[in-house]
């Protein structure tokens, strides 16, 4: 009797016990999984030095490594015996750019990708970009201190966000499209070799675009403008050419 009372007051325990374990290898089971399930999709590939990101069905460019002098983006990566679309550079929201300070001098992209995110190429040593007729946003900053010193702009972009070509003291020629209908704050500010610039008539202008800029003639199609705010101050400008055939003469304290 003495041995029974002592098995039925153990025995819940054990009960607690095998289910507690029963929980555990299930979680265990359940990360196992899990995991393999990540890894299945989230894996990466790297070809000629360009790392990609291989998630679900799409590629993202992940990362470049620092001896790559031209990086040739491809449209598809081999994985898993199939061929997987590239659609993105890496925007995860972590602040890593696989071309923010790189070496990399030549960039040539597909026509499946459509954005150049923020800081794509700030502080890079990037001189050349080859922009596919994909492209709709050139993102805050994306060319910021670049050593960029032509860049022509597909016909398919619409926004080119603040400050995207800020501080690209080398950049001497750029030519915006027609498609281009917003271009933000500070665009153009410190690029002391551009000289003149024509603006898109179906652009809405953001502030300060010239300051510190080496730009003297601009054209602005659009005559709506305030022109105070648009120019900034410390610029060089002395001839605004607006609409058909207004033109306006900077003030020295513009300069």
């Amino acid at each position: 009797m003495k041995n029974f009372l002592q098995f039925s007051a153990v025995t819940p325990l054990w009960f607690k016990l095998s289910n507690a374990k029963r929980l555990n290898a299930r979680w265990i089971l359940a990360s196992v999984f899990l995991l393999s399930f990540f890894f299945a999709y989230s894996q990466e590939v790297k070809v000629d030095g360009i790392t990609y990101k291989i998630d679900y069905d799409e590629a993202i460019v992940w990362a470049v490594d620092q001896d790559v002098v031209v990086a040739n983006v491809l449209d598809k990566v081999p994985y898993n015996g199939d061929m997987v679309e590239v659609v993105a550079l890496r925007d995860d929201g972590t602040g890593v750019r696989p071309f923010q300070r790189s070496s990399v001098r030549e960039v040539i992209l597909p026509n499946t990708i459509k954005k150049i995110p923020s800081f794509s190429f700030a502080e890079s040593s990037l001189r050349k970009i080859t922009l596919p007729n994909s492209i709709e946003e050139i993102g805050v900053w994306a060319f910021k201190d670049s050593k960029i010193r032509k860049i022509i702009l597909p016909n398919s972009v619409k926004r080119i966000e603040n400050g995207a070509f800020s501080h690209c003291t080398e950049l001497e020629e750029i030519y915006i499209p027609s498609s281009v209908k917003y271009i933000g704050d500070y665009t153009f500010v410190d690029t002391r070799a551009l000289r003149s610039l024509v603006i898109p008539k179906s652009a809405a202008l953001g502030k300060c675009l010239f300051m510190n800029s080496g730009i003297e003639d601009v054209l602005i199609p659009n005559g709506k403008i305030d022109l105070e705010e648009l120019v900034g101050s410390c610029s060089y400008l002395t001839n605004i050419k607006i609409a058909r055939s207004e033109e306006r003469r900077v003030g020295k304290e513009c300069r």
